[in-house]
């Protein structure tokens, strides 16, 4: 997959000679896309302009996280995404930054994201609120 910056993503397709373009037509919630970032179960996590997007590539399901969610903004930042060894992701909006660990989504006595220095964390309601 591919960010455009206007045209959503784009993903090469297996003949290597056609592609798939992924808009608000399928579902994103902005053809303005900024990172893409793949988390230990395969599910890509997409900042766009209004919004955080988690797309299961397997089953093309995708859920859209904003502000409704807890996120400290819709709007994201351009190519600023990061996935440390340990599967916490990190993304620049324009409020701060967000982190989360994907697999811990959804357990219940997970322990609250930490602070980063001169940044916001997503609260964690909204982490629990997820799935």
């Amino acid at each position: 997959m591919v960010c455009h910056q206007r045209g959503g993503l784009i993903r090469l397709n297996k003949d290597r000679r056609t592609f798939k373009r992924f808009t608000t037509s399928d579902g994103l919630p902005s053809n303005v896309v900024f990172s893409i970032l793949e988390d230990n179960s395969r599910r890509l996590w997409i900042s766009s302009l209004k919004g955080l997007v988690c797309l299961n590539k397997t089953t093309g399901q995708v859920h859209i996280y904003t502000r409704s969610n807890g996120l400290i903004t819709d709007q994201f930042n351009y190519s600023s995404a990061y996935k440390d060894t340990n599967g916490t992701m990190y993304f620049g909006s324009v409020k701060g930054m967000i982190s989360f660990n994907p697999s811990e989504l959804g357990q219940k006595h997970m322990s609250p994201p930490s602070t980063l220095p001169a940044s916001v964390s997503i609260i964690k309601s909204w982490l629990e609120r997820l799935y």
